[in-house]
């Protein structure tokens, strides 16, 4: 095979952290690599010196047999390198039309737009690889995925000849993922080499060839997809023994109390009803593609979205008008869905975030500080989170550190319904790990949780009872022994035809 890509001891250092450490490999011309670690192992940093982002400090890189000398963005343009990060380049308020083509305007003799030859081009593209976009749509109103494949599509308007995906299809659903992957493989068949970043181990068993993996700014190994499983992949990966098909724990004891009844319950706006109950110690999961309603759910019962109509109970009492200042009142925690959005203060400590929501229970005059960062550490401990400081800025955290610093904010108080909405989204094995950990703590705790997952193989083997969502209805409630990745693909088919 003829080789497009060499690294020779790449490092690269941050302050006194080394991010990559001597970092050796070939790649070949036309094959599809996955790029796999845990959160801070080094995977975004090694993209970026690939792609021109970053410098490195040590070691060359050598593209088609050549040295690559003060290589940048442009230089990496130049050479036909092209990134796609995980939360995209694009202009939200532009169109699609304009989205795919910035930078690479097509005009015409006095410098106006050919939009009639873009729209041609556009399709043309769109076609070949069996992409259904409105290329006048706004890019703001897509969903994350379909955002995505925006700027994937950017990439085959010029003949890029090495792609690399930064956590491809995190956010994706089943149909949607297809799609992704339809249009990888036509990309290596017309001779493009792949890099796949992404935490989703089964992702990657399925669309790679060969898989790199990194572990603390290290090459571990680079493995044929085909000689490995993934329980020797998650191993690799975090360094100790993973079994990722585990059977369900210990299941719930009979006589315990209601904690939560929904009755009839819908959102403004919503098309359908719900009814159900969550028994103390209880873990309900919740799965479905995006945009089947589970977040929308979650977000009603907190009284984050406008209740229609229909009738929420806490510990047998009619809770009358909800809202999330009376819902915290209450003992109900939530984790939203985007840490980023609406999750973390990103500029403050990580102590600031933890004692955030439970404020209001311990000022009295004065706001005992020692008191504050013994909760916070204390919480952060609960919640396995790695820190040299509770003082630490949350920017500076891995992205598995500040997912768990999220559910460590509703550690620091009593409270005993915990409403999760996509907890292990954009982390890593490891991390993942830990939280599913922190839940069957809370659990053994006499806490109920409603654990929502677009993922539902993050599900099996943690939650007592699985409602499979689609199209904002539940169309499958499986129990124990029941939740099986079989029982769940079979509801899940009619949102993939």
């Amino acid at each position: 095979m003829e080789k497009i890509l060499e690294l020779k001891n790449i490092t690269k250092n941050f302050g006194n952290t080394r991010a990559l450490n001597e970092i050796s490999f070939s790649l070949d011309k036309g094959k599809i690599y996955s790029l796999v670690g845990e959160n801070g192992a080094g995977k975004s940093t090694l993209a970026k010196i690939i792609s021109g982002g970053l410098k490195s400090d040590n070691g060359e890189i050598y593209y088609k047999g050549q040295i690559v000398i003060n290589h940048s963005p442009r230089k990496a343009k130049e050479l036909g390198i092209f990134i796609v990060h995980q939360w995209g380049d694009l202009a939200p308020n532009l169109s699609v039309l304009d989205n795919i083509f910035l930078g690479n305007e097509e005009r015409g003799f006095i410098g106006i737009l050919n939009r009639n030859y873009m729209q041609e081009k556009a399709h043309k593209i769109l076609k070949e690889f069996d992409l259904n976009l409105d290329l006048n749509l706004p890019v703001e109103e897509l969903s994350p995925a379909y955002q995505q494949i925006v700027t994937i599509t950017k990439a085959l308007l010029v003949k890029n000849e090495f792609l690399i995906i930064d956590e491809g299809g995190s956010s994706f659903d089943k149909k949607e993922l297809v799609e992704l992957f339809v249009v990888l493989r036509k990309l290596k068949c017309a001779g493009v080499t792949i890099i796949y970043i992404s935490h989703l181990l089964d992702n990657v068993m399925e669309l790679s060839d060969e898989i790199i993996v990194l572990r603390n700014g290290n090459l571990i190994k680079i493995v044929k997809t085909k000689n490995i499983t993934l329980d020797e992949l998650a191993s690799l990966v975090i360094s100790y023994e993973v079994k990722t098909e585990v059977k369900n724990f210990a299941p719930l004891k009979k006589g315990k109390l209601e904690k939560l009844k929904v009755d009839s319950l819908m959102w403004k706006g919503g098309n359908a009803s719900y009814s159900f109950a969550i028994k103390e110690s209880e873990i309900l999961g919740i799965t479905g593609p995006v945009g089947s309603g589970k977040s929308e759910l979650l977000r009603t019962i907190m009284g984050l979205n406008p209740k229609e109509k229909g009738t929420i109970w806490i510990n047998r009492e009619k809770i009358i008008k909800n809202s999330p200042f009376r819902m915290i009142r209450k003992k109900v925690a939530f984790v939203p869905e985007s840490r980023f959005a609406e999750g973390l203060v990103m500029l403050r400590s990580m102590e600031e975030n933890i004692t955030l929501p439970s404020l209001w229970q311990w000022y009295k005059f004065l706001l005992n500080k020692k008191e504050l960062i013994k909760k916070s550490n204390q919480a952060a401990d609960v919640a396995r989170i790695m820190r040299s400081s509770i003082q630490d800025r949350m920017s500076y955290l891995s992205g598995g550190n500040q997912q768990k610093t999220v559910i460590a904010k509703w550690l620091t108080s009593d409270y005993e319904l915990f409403l999760l909405d996509e907890a292990f989204i954009g982390i890593d094995i490891g991390a993942k790990s830990d939280i599913g950990e922190v839940i069957r703590r809370l659990s053994k705790n006499s806490c109920s949780i409603i654990l929502v997952s677009t993922e539902f193989t993050d599900l099996i083997g943690l939650v007592h009872r699985l409602f499979v969502m689609v199209n904002h209805k539940i169309v499958a409630e499986l129990q124990g022994e029941e939740i099986t990745n079989k029982n769940i693909i079979k509801y899940y088919q009619s949102t993939i035809k």
